[in-house]
Parts: C-alpha cells; structure tokens; sequence
C-alpha cells in the first residue's frame, strides 16, 4: 500500500502537460479579452450618424437668434472639448436643436443640453430634461420638460408622467417633446 501514488491520474502522469494546459488557456483566455477590447474601441468603418436619423438627413441651419446662440452655448458647457459641426433646429420646438461633433451627438436649448457618444445614440437616442425651479409664483418645481432625438424606426415613446400616469407620444422627424407640471420619465422606445 505504501507504495501507490493516490494523486489524481491527470495530475501525477502528466504535471508539465497539466501546466502547460493551464498557461494555455490564460494566455487564451487574455487574448480573447484584448481581441473583445480592441474591437469595441475600434469598430472598423462607422456609418455616418446621419445614416441613423432623418433629421440630420436635411441642410443644416445656422443659429441666428440669440436664443438659438444660448442653446449652442448650452452645448459648449456640456461637451467643452466638442467642435460642433452640423446643427439641426428641431422641428417639435423652435428652441430645440440637434448638434453633431465628431464623437458626439447632443441635443441643446438655453435651459440646458445633453449629449451621448454617437454609438450609443444611433441605439437609444439622447434625451434631455429640464424643470423651472420654485418661484414667488409657485412654490414647487414645475414646467418639467422632456426632449428626445431618436433614431430612425422609433415610432413613439412611453412616458410615466408623475408617478403613475402613462403616455404614449409620436415621434416627429426623430423628435418628440412634452412639457408637463410633475416630472416626466422615458420609460422605453416603441420601434415601429
């Protein structure tokens, strides 16, 4: 009895095969991991943005009001480092407008911006929200504003106005926009 060897048979027989094994399959497994890596940060050939929204499909416009200068000043302080190169007035509000830089696609008007890498908008759009603060007028916060640019092939949006209230609301041109006196939330994209 002394003399037999109780280790495992894949171990006691074969120990530089076992570790050679092992050191393969890390070194695997890393490679597939830097492959996965390098491939989301650089996707090959993009489409253009303007591939996946029908609004930046139209000439551009040029901001000519001073409300429309404060909207792409929005923009600047949301994406300081951004150099805007296409502008598209929204065509649910005068005041909403759809800017384009080379990694960003941002939705701005003079009470704010938003703006979403220009990957994840051709997936989920890029929504902005904006509220007046209390005043001597009304105590509580109210105007709540929710402002959407979707991609093609969304057809409408569901909304939770409050906290119970639904709404379901058509997108025009890739925009929608709904202003209300509780908060407004997205709830999800209705592709058509």
């Amino acid at each position: 009895m002394g003399g037999l060897n109780t280790d495992p048979p894949s171990l006691s027989l074969f120990p530089r095969a076992w570790r050679f094994a092992s050191v393969l399959a890390l070194a695997s497994g890393v490679a597939a991991l830097l492959l996965f890596a390098s491939s989301e940060s650089s996707p090959g050939p993009q489409r253009p943005i303007s591939a996946s929204f029908r609004l930046l499909r139209t000439p551009s416009d040029e901001p000519q009001s001073s409300r429309a200068r404060q909207s792409w000043r929005s923009a600047a302080v949301v994406a300081p480092t951004a150099r805007f190169t296409d502008a598209q007035l929204a065509v649910a509000t005068e005041d909403l407008w759809v800017v384009t830089s080379n990694h960003l696609l941002c939705l701005a008007q003079p009470r704010g911006a938003a703006c979403a890498p220009k990957r994840t908008a051709v997936k989920e759009g890029v929504f902005l929200g904006t509220f007046h603060p209390p005043d001597s007028h009304k105590p509580r916060p109210h105007g709540f504003l929710l402002q959407g640019v979707v991609p093609d092939g969304v057809v409408q949006v569901a909304l939770v106005v409050g906290r119970h209230r639904h709404l379901i609301v058509d997108i025009r041109v890739n925009i929608f926009s709904v202003e209300r006196d509780k908060p407004v939330h997205l709830e999800r994209l209705i592709w058509g």
